[in-house]
């Protein structure tokens, strides 16, 4: 399953949206990611973040 937060909020938020709703992991593609051609996977149970190219 995935989903898309509905807004254009401040990562932090984000990532208390997805803590409350019990989602383990996060992905990040935002303009510093596109620029570099990779994206992000934030574990939220680890709280640890790895870097991958598109």
């Amino acid at each position: 399953m995935c989903e898309i937060y509905p807004s254009p909020d401040k990562l932090g938020k984000q990532f208390g949206y997805a803590d409350k709703k019990g989602i383990p992991l996060v992905i990040i593609l935002g303009e510093g990611e596109k620029n570099e051609g990779s994206y992000k996977i934030k574990d939220m149970i680890a709280g640890t973040e790895t870097t991958h190219k598109i």
